[in-house]
């Protein structure tokens, strides 16, 4: 009886063994009207789907297998196994084309396979999927390009590229390693695989690549025993359309080109560029301050780069948010700027009109930037606008009257953005305003006999009037799967007429940190 139970286990066992180890058919497709067959064969670790690996059949003998795809089920990958499969000798051979019809079908086949997987963040990727929008076709020419150098001795020397990794982020070439050989002019090698790189600074998109209006986008050698070789990066690449797109707004994403090769570069959506922010203000649960304990805010960074000289761009980007306070958690009234009309000897600062706001709105602009790559940072000159509303009562006797405020404020900032290939980033803000009342939402222009604008408020009667520094932090809380994650700011205004300080200690979580973190998902990191 033992021996039966024994054998049986290892008979199951067997199956399973086999199973594991064996095609399974997803579908069929028909290609030059010849009929194939596709079978996957997956393997799993923890009962969790790992790797798979596909087999095409012409007929029961004619096969061929794809190499094995490991923890990228994404549907561009499947679609390049599949093409490279019937490029074998016993499919359709070297000469294969992929048409549009056969493509459609591998999507169908692509799809009953997700399913299969039964992954729901597989499927999720699926659907995405269908919205995907291309800007344009990027190709690595494969032409010999003359090397150069930033010294007076003429080198007659060539660089014959093979492949490159090229890295966007912001609109913006961030990183870009192109392997190839170095030659002299009689076409002898005389370096073999030799890498250059943009180490000096990010090549913007739209300047270089699309209008080619740039000064020099330079990518260079190693460091020799002499001096430094370089390219320049149109020599190296071109853009063209893809359908009827052509667009420099491109998605965060890695790509790995081959000589001669035309890729296929995700445009980047509207939405991509916009994060909603939830924020609480641990200084709000102090009754006697303006801060609110649950802010919500939009911002949207839309990156520009109209002009580029080397480490310099202009404009940089352009900026805009709206801030709203949900909940003061205060005290009835302390929210409010409150006024005694019949104390004729108090004065408000125009101050408050900041401290105690409710609703903050405001538009930069990146003036220009420097980049600095060894430390991962931008310095940007900024300018900016912003729009308050605070909420005023006046006190008489037992009647109150409540009012909006609303002001203006404008002011040169230097930012500098902290942008390492790290599941981190930061900004520091440090800058001037000149803030200013414009008006309220009903008469309130004379206060027993007092002008409010004239009399009543008061600042030091500068340009600028309020200095500020603020730090903004951000890490995604699952950076291989969602750019969702914390939003940490830290910082403060100082008002020179009063010399008070508005604090804010806050922490929120974020929805999309794309613009704000180089770090990109899985899917993302080493597209093909």
């Amino acid at each position: 009886m033992k021996t039966k139970i024994v054998s049986v286990i290892l008979l199951l066992i067997g199956t399973y063994a086999f199973s594991q180890n064996s095609y399974e058919l997803f579908g069929n497709f028909i290609s030059e009207s010849t009929p194939y067959e596709a079978k996957i064969k997956t393997t799993k670790t923890q009962e969790k789907i790992t790797s798979f690996k596909i087999q095409i059949c012409k007929t029961s003998t004619e096969c061929e297998e794809s190499i094995e795809i490991v923890n990228n089920f994404d549907q561009e990958t499947f679609i390049s196994a599949m093409r490279s499969t019937m490029k074998k000798s016993k499919m359709a051979g070297a000469t294969f084309v992929l048409k549009p019809e056969v493509e459609l079908q591998w999507k169908n086949i692509y799809y009953n396979l997700m399913k299969d997987f039964n992954k729901k963040e597989v499927l999720t990727e699926l659907y995405d999927l269908q919205d995907i929008e291309y800007g344009g076709r990027l190709k690595m020419n494969k032409e010999l390009i003359k090397l150069k150098s930033e010294d007076s001795i003429v080198q007659y020397l060539y660089f014959a590229p093979k492949y490159a990794s090229v890295r966007l982020f912001n609109n913006k070439i961030n990183s870009i390693s192109v392997v190839g050989n170095i030659l002299d002019s009689s076409g002898t090698i005389i370096k073999e695989e030799a890498t250059l790189f943009n180490s000096k600074y990010s090549i913007p998109f739209r300047s270089t690549i699309v209008d080619r209006n740039n000064y020099s986008a330079k990518i260079y050698t190693t460091r020799g025993t002499d001096h430094y070789y370089y390219i320049e990066c149109n020599d190296l690449l071109d853009y063209k359309p893809f359908e009827n797109n052509y667009s420099y707004s491109l998605k965060n994403k890695e790509y790995e080109i081959k000589v001669d090769e035309e890729l296929k570069v995700e445009k980047r959506g509207l939405y991509d560029y916009f994060t909603a922010i939830i924020f609480s203000d641990f200084l709000g649960f102090n009754n006697e301050g303006g801060n609110s304990i649950l802010q919500a805010e939009g911002r949207a960074r839309i990156p520009l780069n109209y002009v580029n000289f080397g480490r310099f761009n202009s404009p940089e980007y352009m900026e805009a948010y709206l801030n709203a306070s949900i909940y003061n958690g205060q005290e009835e009234g302390s929210g409010f700027i409150e006024f005694n009309v019949k104390d004729n000897l108090k004065n408000i600062s125009s101050f408050e009109l900041l401290r105690k706001n409710n609703v903050e709105a405001g538009l930069n602009i990146g003036v220009g930037s420097f980049e600095w790559k060894g430390t991962s940072t931008n310095w940007i000159l900024d300018y900016g606008i912003q729009m308050y509303r605070t909420k005023f009562r006046t006190i008489k006797d037992t009647i109150t009257t409540n009012y909006q405020l609303y002001s203006i404020s404008h002011g040169p900032r230097l930012k500098i953005e902290i942008r390492p290939q790290i599941n981190f980033g930061a900004d520091v803000n440090f800058g001037l305003l000149g803030l200013k009342y414009s008006g309220a939402n009903k008469d309130l222009d004379i206060i027993e006999g007092r002008n409010f604008r004239k009399e009543i408020l008061k600042d030091n009667g500068t340009f600028y009037n309020t200095l500020f520094l603020t730090t903004n932090f951000y890490t995604k809380l699952s950076p291989n799967d969602g750019n969702g994650g914390l939003y940490f700011r830290l910082g403060g205004y100082y008002d020179f007429y009063t010399k008070n300080i508005a604090p804010q200690v806050m922490v929120g979580y974020a929805t999309n940190l794309t613009t704000f973190i180089n770090k990109f998902k899985k899917n993302d990191a080493a597209a093909k």
